[in-house]
């Protein structure tokens, strides 16, 4: 995604903020993490994207730029949206922003024709992308735990089965790896069900919401920014 009205560092650093972008919306987390070399490829050295041209674009769509950290050699960005619940699936510039949007507000109308979903008012609005959130936290969240408890049974098991011949000790590993085993199972049938109750309660009510983030995204990307006369609520 490359807005030919900004330099390309800001649209690529804009990406990762974006409701359109779903590999760090996946993640379930609050934060976002921005590669630092991954915007600063090919910039300009007349105007370098540094610590605080990152703050300040991260700004201009309500988001603050919380840390820079390294991971594995590589350095960070970690942003979080000033308004957003505890996992921001949904992305995009921060609400007041989208509702002061006129083009937004005019989708945000039609999206309540069609959906129900009021977009235009704050509580509506974050009561659905808390609750949405938290489903699909809880989903991703058991991922890990299946993927543990997978481990596990196959630590447990595979010593199990080496020392089959010494009870003492190969039965209570077994024993060790079928508990294992049946947690894996439990949460693997706990994270299918949280995914379905978010894809049949949630995910249509998040969609709606994402329709109209994503016509004030382009607004913001085309320069617009809001007024005096334009009221943030």
């Amino acid at each position: 995604m490359n807005d030919r009205s900004l330099d390309g560092a800001t649209s690529r650093f804009l990406y990762f903020l974006s409701s359109q972008n779903d590999n760090w919306r996946q993640s379930a987390s609050r934060d976002t993490h921005i590669g630092v070399n991954e915007i600063r490829m090919r910039e300009s050295s007349k105007a370098p994207f540094d610590d605080e041209r990152a703050r300040q674009v991260a700004h201009s769509w309500g988001f603050e730029l919380v840390d820079k950290i390294k991971t594995s050699g590589r350095y960070y960005w970690k942003v979080r949206r000033m308004d957003a619940p505890s996992a921001d699936i949904i992305g995009g510039p921060k609400r007041e922003l989208v509702r002061a949007n006129p083009a937004a507000q005019a989708e945000a109308k039609r999206v309540l024709q069609e959906t129900g979903v009021n977009v235009l008012d704050p509580e509506e609005c974050y009561r659905i992308e808390e609750e949405a959130s938290k489903q699909l936290a809880s989903a991703v969240g058991g991922a890990w735990g299946v993927s543990c408890l997978g481990s596990l049974t196959m630590v447990f098991g595979g010593f199990g089965a080496l020392f089959f011949s010494t009870f003492a000790v190969s039965i209570p590993l077994l024993v060790l790896a079928a508990a294992s085993l049946a947690g894996m199972i439990r949460s693997n049938i706990s994270r299918a069900r949280n995914k379905r109750e978010f894809k049949e309660k949630h995910l249509a009510n998040a969609e709606a919401i994402r329709r109209v983030v994503r016509v004030a995204e382009e607004e913001l990307r085309a320069g617009w920014r809001p007024t005096p006369n334009e009221s943030l609520s």
